[in-house]
């Protein structure tokens, strides 16, 4: 595996060098159409209204998971789980670092 360490000094290049090919390539979205995979979605978490998160990926209209990145080092700042939508339907908050 190559180390980027060096390389990923912002989100953006994070972006673009691990989460995108990821959700491309492993979890099997486009990550061109807009309606798989949908950048800055803008979500309301409980008190918290009009949060941007980096990333929602979309199967047939639901949300399935959303994605939020940070430079490599970078804490994340989601630090209890979250009910997006207000029914059962869980999301999981992952991190790689």
């Amino acid at each position: 595996m190559l180390d980027y360490t060096d390389s990923l000094t912002t989100e953006e290049a994070t972006k673009t060098a691990i989460v995108l090919p990821f959700v491309s390539r492993v979890l099997g979205y486009d990550v061109f159409n807009p309606q798989e995979v949908v950048p800055e979605f803008i979500a309301d978490f409980g008190i918290r209204k009009g949060e941007k998160i980096d990333f929602a990926v979309m199967r047939d209209g639901p949300v399935q998971m959303l994605i939020e990145a940070k430079k490599i080092g970078e804490p994340s700042t989601w630090r209890t789980p979250v009910n997006w939508s207000g029914t059962s339907t869980s999301l999981t908050h992952a991190s790689a670092c």
